[in-house]
């Protein structure tokens, strides 16, 4: 493979990541995940436990809480 036809395969495979990773609709927050973010932002919360099935938002409220504070 030709270190041109490589450069291009390399832009194509990161166009493609790119393109996959955005998210071209918001969503809305169910009343349990804003419950579960206002408490991870409460300001008197030391910690908080969180368990649930897999593709529930644990992790994306995480994120999002962690960037609120």
């Amino acid at each position: 493979m030709s270190a041109k036809s490589r450069s291009a395969s390399v832009g194509s495979v990161k166009k493609k990541m790119k393109s996959a990773m955005l998210m071209y609709q918001p969503f809305e927050w169910t009343e349990k995940q804003k419950e579960l973010i206002d408490v991870m932002t409460d300001y008197h919360t030391n910690a908080v436990f969180v368990e649930g099935p897999a593709g529930t938002g644990k992790s994306v409220c995480a994120m999002y809480a962690a960037l609120e504070l």
